[in-house]
């Protein structure tokens, strides 16, 4: 049995991760420029 996913698949999973990644680092940088003023 071949489970391997298609590549687009693949590549739409680690941009979901990605953009999730960048999303929380973002918010936590602004939390962190706010919380020094």
């Amino acid at each position: 049995m071949d489970d391997r996913k298609p590549v687009f698949e693949m590549v739409d999973e680690l941009f979901g991760v990605y953009t999730e990644i960048k999303v929380i680092f973002g918010v936590h940088w602004s939390e962190n420029l706010q919380t020094r003023e």
